[in-house]
């Protein structure tokens, strides 16, 4: 269990040293709960019902030189479809982001996108991170052919390729001269590829991976970039495939304390501070 600080004295008092000393804390992030299991299982109930919406300081990490702070909410996926909760969130942020004086404040998983549909962040936020994720995620396709000793650009299959990350990823795989190809919820895998190598990227929200693996074949290289990352029992069956299944952590960054899973040694690529001289950070799952 994790100590956490939520409630505005404290966030206050870091507030006014963060100023004294030039604002060296940059950037807080936050994250949310990846399933109601363990919402439920790793939380007292009182503290889950108050930290659904009001970020609660849990961590602190390093990245490429800057400092930022980890936050936590007990919200999961489902919480974020009602406007009123995501409307109340970003209003405790903004007093957070105010009392701690950093100069931005990032979010995992789902939260950017549904945050946009509502406008309840700048224009351009969400394309902006997107474009960072983006960078990474390549970085990361580029280091398991390393891995996997392969020296031929693999044409890829984007899971997810039509969201916002996705057509971000095709747009930076085609500036390099790569081939690439969509598949989502109800597409076919294209016949061209058929026993072929070639890399999955799956950056596509629940339900893509288990509707196609039936059709994945041994050859493939799998690579998640999704969160909360697939379960052990669909990886399982990619290896059983012979398909090996590689994670994107994030980038190299330190974290107090780490962050959970596939995500140690690392910070998620929502959470990046600055993207120069990114390195990105995979685990073999």
């Amino acid at each position: 269990m994790a100590i956490t600080i939520g409630n505005p004295l404290s966030l206050l008092f870091i507030g006014i040293i963060n100023r004294i000393f030039f604002r060296f804390i940059d950037t807080a992030f936050v994250c949310y709960a990846a399933s109601e299991f363990y919402r439920d299982n790793y939380g007292f109930k009182i503290v889950n019902s108050v930290s659904l919406n009001y970020p609660s300081l849990v961590g602190v990490y390093f990245q490429g030189g800057k400092v930022g702070l980890i936050f936590g909410i007990t919200s999961v996926e489902k919480d974020f479809k009602n406007a009123a909760n995501l409307t109340k969130f970003m209003r405790n942020v903004d007093l957070i982001k105010n009392l701690l004086g950093v100069r931005a404040f990032h979010y995992s998983g789902i939260l950017p996108t549904e945050l946009a549909k509502h406008a309840l962040i700048p224009k351009g936020y969400l394309t902006e991170r997107c474009d960072i994720v983006a960078k990474v995620v390549i970085a990361a396709e580029k280091y398991v052919r390393q891995l996997e000793g392969i020296t031929e650009q693999l044409p890829v299959i984007l899971l997810g390729g039509r969201g916002n990350v996705g057509r971000k990823i095709t747009q930076g795989l085609k500036e390099l001269g790569r081939e690439s190809h969509v598949l989502d919820l109800g597409d076919q895998i294209p016949e061209i590829l058929r026993n072929r190598r070639c890399i999955v990227i799956d950056v596509a929200r629940k339900g893509a991976l288990e509707e196609h693996i039936a059709n994945f074949w041994n050859g493939m290289i799998f690579l998640n970039e999704t969160y909360p990352s697939p379960k052990k029992g669909t990886i399982q069956k990619l290896k059983n495939l012979g398909i090996p299944c590689y994670h994107v952590t994030g980038v190299a960054a330190k974290a107090f304390p780490k962050f959970p899973g596939p995500y140690a040694n690392g910070v998620p690529c929502c959470a990046l501070i600055t993207d120069k001289n990114l390195q990105a950070v995979v685990k073999a799952l």
